[in-house]
């Protein structure tokens, strides 16, 4: 029940005769496209596992004129791991997502520990530092996941609607 608070999961109906295969190749891709290492594919899901630190230990890193290190502005980019799976219900098939955003929950935790560490040494009162920390992570984390959850759910449905 916690890690809702860093997945977003959901379903899409899966509408026609589209292939299980092709969906799943189509998502294979469409990772590949967004620079996210897909590190296991069967014939009913893939999923793929890119840890932020890989940024600064691949091969060039710290380049930022590379093309796939601006990918982070796709939306996929924030996500850290994710799996989509295509299961068969009464209904039909459905495509099911379940990617995490446990980077970005992180982010903003330091992010709010560090504001509050400096209201500390700044002279504020232990309580109105933690409420300021408490502040700033709300600040910082629900808007960024309410819009990142709105875009992936976006992104789903759209990419399942134009396949072929």
């Amino acid at each position: 029940m916690l890690d809702a608070i860093w997945h977003v999961r959901g379903g899409v109906l899966i509408l026609g005769d589209r292939s299980e295969h092709k969906i799943i190749q189509r998502f294979a891709s469409i990772f590949a496209a967004h620079c996210k290492p897909v590190v296991q594919t069967t014939e009913l899901s893939v999923e793929f596992c890119d840890p932020w630190w890989r940024f600064f230990t691949s091969r060039g890193a710290g380049d930022f004129s590379r093309k796939e290190h601006w990918k982070g502005l796709s939306p996929l980019g924030i996500f850290d791991r994710g799996k989509i799976m295509v299961t068969k219900t009464d209904q039909g098939k459905v495509l099911r997502y379940d990617i995490r955003i446990l980077h970005g929950l992180v982010f903003s935790v330091l992010g709010s520990i560090v504001l509050g560490i400096i209201a500390l040494v700044g002279g504020v009162s232990t309580s109105s530092a933690g409420i300021l920390s408490i502040f700033a992570f709300l600040w910082l984390y629900l808007p960024a996941s309410l819009w990142v959850s709105f875009r992936a759910r976006t992104f789903f449905h759209k990419t399942v609607a134009d396949i072929r």
